[in-house]
């Protein structure tokens, strides 16, 4: 890939993943952008944005209604080659995990989730 700032041929690196989550009733959901910048000087060419919707059954204690809260949010990059040689896709993805907690109960429950894209779907930015 081209890098307009160091105008050369550049390597690709990832950024860290952007995630955004949120807690509906019984779902965590929302959206991690990925971002694949230049090796050299950090500029980002090309992002993909990836919507997470991951289900949930969470078991208060017993008698317990509070209210869920989500915390600890945190996520990595992933990659991985689909096929060999010329033929072979690279896709880049996130791992992430959270935790939804009710504060009344003290009851916690980990949700983790992952989710990829295509190198080659990713919008370029310049």
């Amino acid at each position: 890939m081209r890098c307009p700032d160091c105008n050369k041929f550049v390597g690709i690196e990832m950024a860290d993943p952007e995630l955004d989550l949120s807690l509906l009733e019984d779902e965590v959901s929302g959206s991690v952008r990925l971002v694949q910048t230049c090796a050299e000087c950090g500029t980002e060419l090309a992002e993909a944005e990836l919507n997470i919707e991951i289900p949930f059954e969470f078991k208060h204690s017993e008698g317990c209604d509070g209210q869920l809260e989500l915390s600890d949010e945190e996520a990595s990059n992933s990659d991985r080659f689909e096929g060999k040689g010329r033929g072979a896709r690279h896709f880049y993805g996130v791992d992430f995990t959270a935790t939804v907690s009710c504060p009344k109960c003290g009851v916690k429950q980990m949700i983790e989730g992952s989710d990829e894209e295509q190198s080659s779907s990713f919008d370029q930015l310049y």
